[in-house]
């Protein structure tokens, strides 16, 4: 293949497979990584508040009022 007076013969199919999978493994990898992190934190958060509670936040308890 000649492009703009270059050759480009030597780089056909196979040649550009490995230089591929170079690039896209830690892509992949960083992808599982930030799956895994989602994962674990969809997991624990639920677990952490009926542990530790609401905090208090969000709806009040009846007979609760503010004082002026």
């Amino acid at each position: 293949m000649d492009v703009l007076g270059g050759d480009f013969g030597g780089f056909a199919g196979f040649d550009w497979a490995i230089p591929a999978v170079f690039l896209t493994v830690p892509g992949l990898l960083l992808i599982l990584a930030l799956l895994a992190q989602a994962t674990v934190g969809f997991v624990w958060l639920p677990l952490v508040r009926r542990r530790l509670g609401e905090f208090g936040f969000g709806r009040r308890k009846r007979g609760e009022h503010e004082g002026c």
